[in-house]
């Protein structure tokens, strides 16, 4: 599948094809346009609403964890997942994010969602 990579701190996403919004100022996790998503601190807790997907990354997780023996997947192992699934109706934007808090923050989220799905930074 192809990921498309973005810095946005702050963004908006939405299928103009269907009028969905799936994040203004908050994720709409239940989106039809979206079907899934992985943020980097909780790679193993992700959202997903599509019921393939979903299989497909259950598999993939028991696989790993048979073949590593507990070590926990990484950023490298999602982005392999994500390369070799493919669905020609959907696009992986992965978009990190910065700003400051009591010093400097920054996180990542990989969005799985339908190919009309547009990503545009706010200002």
């Amino acid at each position: 599948m192809k990921i498309h990579s973005r810095n946005y701190s702050n963004y908006k996403m939405f299928n103009p094809a269907t009028g969905e919004v799936i994040i203004s100022e908050e994720c709409h996790d239940n989106a039809k346009s979206l079907k899934g998503y992985w943020i980097d601190d909780s790679l193993n807790e992700p959202i997903i609403n599509d019921d393939k997907l979903k299989t497909a990354w259950e598999a993939f997780v028991e696989n790993f964890n048979k073949d590593n023996l507990g070590t926990p997947f990484c950023w490298d192992d999602l982005d392999k997942f994500l390369r070799v699934y493919d669905n020609p109706l959907w696009i992986g934007y992965e978009i990190t994010s910065s700003g400051i808090a009591c010093g400097p923050i920054g996180y990542t989220v990989v969005y799985i969602v339908d190919k009309d799905v547009i990503v545009e930074e706010l200002g």
